[in-house]
């Protein structure tokens, strides 16, 4: 047998296996299904007195973005642009959503759900952006599976 003659081998070249019990191994129990990763936001731009807040949460086959947005009178527009990016962190796809227009001082929006890439090592990203009527932007987020950051 081919174990028992590499283990005498091994214990003749003074690698001792006193002791050594070779025994079955039970089969480890299934992965238990991954927590979505869910990360909040509640962001001010003080320029403009505009304020986002919510949540975007990933799983393994998507993202959803919800949240609340606050601007002053005049109202405003909601985009999220979703990047999908290969595993060297080059973006290979894109989409624009709009997610809707402010006609008053606050809108919620969502939940938005976008697909994610499904290759080796490709992950998806966001970002919100809140414009104003005239497509000035308010204030503007990134948001990766471990925070959302204000850019603008």
């Amino acid at each position: 047998m081919r174990i028992s003659t590499t283990l005498r081998a091994l214990a003749v070249a003074g690698l001792g296996f006193a002791g050594l019990t070779l025994a079955a191994v039970p089969a480890a129990a299934a992965p238990a299904e991954p927590e979505p990763a869910t990360v909040t936001y509640d962001v001010t731009n003080a320029a403009t007195g505009s304020t986002i807040a919510g949540s975007a949460t990933w799983d393994d086959a998507s993202m959803i973005h919800k949240g609340t947005v606050e601007v002053p009178a005049g109202g405003a527009y909601v985009d999220i642009l979703r990047y999908n990016h290969a595993a060297d962190k080059s973006v290979i796809d894109m989409e624009q959503v709009s997610a809707g227009a402010v006609s008053g001082t606050t809108f919620e929006f969502g939940p938005l759900e976008f697909a994610k890439p499904t290759g080796e090592g490709q992950f998806t990203t966001a970002r919100i952006i809140v414009s104003a009527a005239d497509y000035s932007p308010l204030v503007v987020i990134d948001c990766n599976q471990s925070k959302c950051a204000q850019v603008q």
